[in-house]
């Protein structure tokens, strides 16, 4: 029962991207990652954030867009910003998915 308690309302009640977050949600929670979904931030919220014990990874998903735009948008947003100063390794990840394969089409990744 944790395991669905913790999808959020929106990936409930909204489009294909927030199922596709639903179900990232429930594999990292199920491997026993620290994931939290929609995280508030002065500019916006991160769809997914998953802490470890040395790594911070944001996660900003698209649906039929580019994975591109997801780690553009994670930087103009600032969604890293409140995690800079942990001694933790960072990554941001922009995940796009396919709308039609039902399938991630591309994802990249930036260290910071």
């Amino acid at each position: 029962m944790r395991l669905f308690a913790g999808i959020t309302y929106e990936a409930w009640n909204a489009d294909q991207e927030a199922i596709f977050n639903g179900i990232l949600q429930t594999t990292f929670t199920l491997v026993g990652l620290d994931v939290k979904a929609e995280v508030h931030s002065a500019k916006g919220r991160c769809d997914l954030l998953v802490e470890t014990a040395e790594y911070i990874y944001v996660m900003e998903l698209k649906l039929d867009g580019n994975a591109q735009d997801a780690l553009n948008q994670i930087k103009a947003k600032g969604y890293m910003e409140p995690y800079l100063t942990s001694p933790k390794h960072k990554m941001a990840i922009g995940i796009n998915f396919s709308s039609e394969t039902k399938q991630i089409e591309d994802f990249k990744t930036e260290v910071y």
